[in-house]
């Protein structure tokens, strides 16, 4: 699967582990890493974050369509 950009614009990613090989793939492709509080278009992260962090309706996180 190939993710692109929409109007060229830079893709964003977060991930909750440090994998020095998925973070090399996201860089190559020339995406930039989101800092902390910064809209995201991809977030690798484990089940137990996605669970407790992303669907929790606490957190108060929603999802755009894009």
């Amino acid at each position: 699967m190939v993710i692109t950009a929409i109007n060229n614009t830079k893709l964003k990613f977060r991930t909750d582990l440090e994998k020095g090989v998925l973070v090399h793939n996201f860089e190559r492709r020339g995406w930039q890493r989101s800092g902390d509080g910064e809209e995201w278009n991809v977030y690798w992260a484990l089940p137990y974050t996605v669970k407790s962090k992303i669907f929790n309706p606490d957190q108060r996180i929603r999802l755009n369509e894009n």
